[in-house]
């Protein structure tokens, strides 16, 4: 049987697509996350674990230039997009090629169609959007449940559907990344299998960096785990970077204490 997903161009597995160099991230010139050095590989799902406020959610909007938009946000070192200083591609060509799905399901409230042509008209696609919108309809397992009325208002899917319509309005636009942010937190178990069981298929296709809590899912579906803690500085925690590595090596034989703390008993090594 034929794979549902498009054919993608072919990059060499040990050849980065995506790198941060010395990265930090701070607000309002308090320093969230320092020093982190992280190599993404193409076709593998990379998860990025660790405890609520060590900079992982901050660190994904850096990979689409998303905190530009936050004044008090500032960004130093290096990241690149397939060898390319990702500051000097401008912002609306990095976002159509590294996509981002979100915690919450966060539909256009428009129809189900609409959801996915809106992008594709602003984008200039000269394409039949029609076949489009049914070939990512189909990709994320979606086009059964809704092909009978794709004008209905996307709000009033579950949130499992909403999700994969998000998933298929960002992969419509063709991205070489896929960044999401907990993208079962919300849902419900059943839904938050598919999901994942969803990701597992996409990986062939697609780069996908995702933020996790979820270590059974971690486990199931990455090829590489960063493990971030938070660390004292005077009277903070900073956010760095403790390890990284191929997921049966995280979690199997680990490097740091912290990460075994972490991983197999749910508590921290300070």
């Amino acid at each position: 049987m034929a794979s549902r997903f498009p054919s993608m161009s072919q990059t060499r597995p040990d050849i980065p697509i995506l790198e941060a160099q010395d990265l930090a991230i701070a607000y309002s010139g308090q320093t969230i996350l320092q020093q982190v050095n992280l190599q993404i590989y193409p076709r593998q799902i990379t998860g990025l674990i660790g405890p609520s406020g060590c900079g992982k959610s901050s660190l994904l909007r850096c990979f689409n230039r998303l905190l530009d938009f936050v004044p008090s946000a500032k960004v130093t070192g290096t990241i690149r997009l397939a060898g390319q200083d990702l500051c000097a591609i401008p912002d609306t060509i990095v976002r159509r090629r590294i996509g981002m799905v979100f915690q919450q399901p966060n539909p256009f409230p428009k129809s189900v169609y609409d959801n996915i042509a809106l992008g594709l008209r602003v984008n200039g696609c000269r394409q039949d959007i029609d076949d489009i919108v049914e070939q990512v309809l189909r990709q994320v397992g979606l086009w059964q449940e809704v092909k009978v009325d794709l004008n209905k208002n996307a709000m009033l899917l579950s949130g499992g559907q909403q999700q994969r319509l998000c998933i298929a309005r960002t992969i419509a636009l063709q991205p070489d990344i896929i960044l999401m942010d907990e993208p079962c937190a919300s849902l419900d178990p059943v839904s938050a299998d598919r999901i994942s069981s969803l990701l597992s298929e996409m990986k062939q296709h697609y780069t996908i960096v995702m933020v996790t809590h979820d270590l059974r899912q971690a486990a199931r579906i990455t090829d590489r785990l960063a493990f971030f803690n938070v660390i004292p500085e005077g009277d903070r925690l900073v956010g760095q970077l403790v390890e990284y590595d191929e997921t049966p090596k995280i979690f199997g034989s680990p490097s740091s204490s912290a990460t075994w703390s972490y991983i197999h008993h749910g508590h921290l090594s300070i």
